[in-house]
């Protein structure tokens, strides 16, 4: 459904993909997930592992990151049909949430719009006045 554009919202899921395709994907030079995650020492290069032991720093925050697999992803259904057009696949859902493109609340304006009509018809500001800030 994801794929054919009948789901359109959003999904809380994992995003798995093989080392061979990541091996493949290699030359764009741009792992194409981008996910807030805890870092700890062992992600830090050389360079970075130096500079935060001469500045005596801590990894005590979340940082952006970019990554080849994530968990409890928040997805976009339009980008999580690009990652399945690369080779990814979809884990662990734990949520979906669909837009459907429905006016819900219609019923609502409808009945309020009904009463400001009738309250201006019986000449009634007040009525008027306090419907205008709805």
């Amino acid at each position: 459904h994801i794929i054919s554009g009948e789901f359109y919202g959003f999904i809380e899921c994992d995003l798995w993909i093989s080392d061979e395709r990541i091996e493949e994907l290699k030359w764009i030079n741009f792992p194409p997930i981008i996910s807030k995650r805890q870092l700890s020492d062992e992600y830090l290069s050389g360079y970075m592992k130096t500079r935060f032991e001469k500045e005596n720093r801590k990894l005590d925050q979340e940082c952006l990151i970019q990554t080849y697999r994530g968990t409890k992803l928040f997805v976009f259904s339009p980008l999580l049909k690009f990652y399945f057009e690369l080779g990814y696949e979809m884990k662990n859902v734990t949520m979906a949430t669909q837009y459907l493109g429905e006016r819900c609340f219609k019923p609502f304006i409808d009945k309020v719009v009904e009463m400001r009509i009738q309250a201006t018809y019986d000449g009634d500001e007040t009525k008027v006045r306090n419907l205008n800030f709805i």
